[in-house]
Formats: C-alpha cells, structure tokens, sequence
C-alpha cells in the first residue's frame, strides 16, 4: 500500500508541473487559439494525472527494518576423539568454565528514524486511500441518483441511437449516460433543435468519458488543489468547444438564434449539474465568453498551429 502511495505522489507531482505549464502557456496565448485545441490540451493534463511517465522520480520510501535475533549458549567442551563406539562413550560431558554474558549494544539513537517515516508514510498513507474511496462512492452515488430521478417521469420525443426524452423535472438540456446515453430536454422546451446539436457533439467526441476520466484523476489525487484547476477547466472548455463546433457552418442569423439559446437556457436553468453528465446550462458566470465566442468567428492561423505544435 505504501508504494502505491509513492506511486500517487509521483503522478500527483508530475500532473501539477504538466498543469501549471500548461496554465502558463494558455494566459500567453489566450484568444488566438481555438476552444477545440485548448480542450485537446488539457485533456493531456488530465492524463498526466493517470498516465505514468516515461522518467523516473524517485521518493523516498521507508523500509522496514528488524533487528537480528541474538542467540548466546554456554560453551560446551570438545569430546576427545577414540577410538570406542558409541555405546562405550562416556554418558556425561564435562561443561566449560562459564563464561560472562555478553551485554547487548544500546540501539543508536539514528535507529528510530525510519520507523517515525514509516509510521507517517502509513498514516498518510490510509488518510489518502479513505478519502480517495470516499470521493469516489460518493460521485457515483449522486450518479446513480440523478440516472434514476430523470427516468422517473420521463416522455419520449424521439427514438434512435441516442434517445431524446422530455422531463418536466429538469430545467436545461443534458446528455447523460456511458453506454446508453440519451438527450434529456425541459418539458415545452423551444430550442429543441439546437440544443440537440450542442448534446450529440458532447456525444461524437466522447465527453462523458472524459469526465468519467477526470473525475477519477480528481478522487484519486483529491490532496492536489491544482487537480481541481484542471476539472474546471475542462468543463468550461468542453462546453466553449462544443459551441464552436455547433455554430460552426452558421451564419449570423444563426448565431444570434444560438447566443439567444444560450440566454434562455441559462436565464431558466436551476440545475448545478454534475461531474459526470454534459449539461448545456452549467455555470451562469461563463454565459458572457460563451456569447463571446459565439459572435466572434475564430479563424485559424499559421501562428496559431505553430503555437499548438509548440504546446
């Protein structure tokens, strides 16, 4: 168990470093690279998180160290070899002199360090593993909850590989589920085309596995503050990526029917969301970049590939 701490520590420091040059890089190129790259980016951040690396980043780990065991006996006299049988040898043996007892050495005083490490180690180490186990059936709990409320009064609106359904308990549009995804929209909701689209591109590009992914780098490394950086990063860039995607081939009239989507949405939405569901109403206090994002056409420039291939 201690070295798979160690082994924590050691993606935990690695993913910190990944994210803070990542960070870095994103304020210095900030607006003239595209939301979908960015989110590519932080992806491998993620990754960083789970993925060991190639080098080696050696911790110290203490070791469990026993004192040997001391066996002392009296000297027994030698039996003078003849040339009798054993039946004809002598019954008794003469014992040496005695001899004075050997005191043990003192422990040296430096012998009690790698216990106090030890003990430590082992402290942190059961510290990290109940909170680690405790994140994780917690999230997967309130998972499971929010799967089975928006089931429960549920109507179908059209069926297919990905089902959209319409429940009266949910304020914003959202895409839940791994392997039977489906598309969840407010009862009487007037947008239903757009933001469909914005849920089946959070669909093609896998995002609900990738918040599975980041949510595991967050209840695992759940010490790391910079781990939490990198989650809200990623849900705000899935959300800014899926809008460039969606308002890709628009024109202006488009646009301003899908920047009048987002308001509505936003202004009726009640829902916090969760880490592992696509909600298209999730944080209010990113409305103003995503309105943003969607009047200003980004275009890509040589630059601008340069500065990802850097990155």
């Amino acid at each position: 168990m201690i070295s798979l701490f160690n082994a924590i520590l050691r993606l935990s420091l690695t993913g910190g470093v990944t994210c803070l040059v990542c960070l870095a890089a994103s304020a210095l190129l900030r607006g003239r690279l595209p939301k979908a790259w960015l989110y590519c980016l932080w992806l491998i951040v993620a990754a960083s998180f789970l993925v060991p690396v190639p080098f080696k980043l050696e911790l110290p780990v203490p070791e469990i160290r026993f004192p040997a065991a001391r066996v002392s006996a009296a000297p027994v006299a030698a039996v003078p070899t003849t040339g009798l049988d054993d039946s004809d040898a002598p019954t008794s043996l003469t014992p040496a002199a005695p001899q004075q007892p050997v005191k043990p050495a003192d422990p040296a005083p430096a012998a009690a360090a790698p216990g106090i490490l030890f003990d430590t180690y082992r402290i942190l180490t059961i510290v990290w593993a109940a909170g680690a186990v405790g994140m994780l059936l917690w999230h997967a709990a309130g998972y499971c909850l929010t799967a089975a409320r928006l089931k429960n009064g549920r109507a179908l609106l059209t069926s297919g590989r990905i089902p959209v359904y319409e429940n009266a308990r949910v304020t914003t549009p959202l895409l839940v589920g791994l392997l039977r995804p489906a598309i969840y929209l407010p009862k009487d909701y007037a947008n239903t085309e757009l933001a469909v689209r914005h849920e089946l591109c959070h669909w093609r590009r896998g995002d609900l596995w990738s918040k599975w992914l980041v949510q595991l780098a967050a209840c695992i490394h759940w010490f790391n503050p910079l781990v939490y950086l990198m989650k809200s990063k990623l849900h705000r860039l899935s959300e800014l990526s899926c809008d460039e995607a969606v308002i890709r081939d628009m024109d202006e009239e488009g646009r301003r029917a899908y920047g009048q989507m987002l308001l509505d949405t936003l202004r009726a939405s009640a829902d916090l969301g969760g880490p592992m569901i696509a909600v298209l109403g999730y944080k209010k206090q990113w409305l103003r970049e995503r309105l943003l994002g969607v009047m200003n056409k980004r275009l890509v420039t040589k630059k601008s590939v340069v500065a990802m291939v850097i990155l």
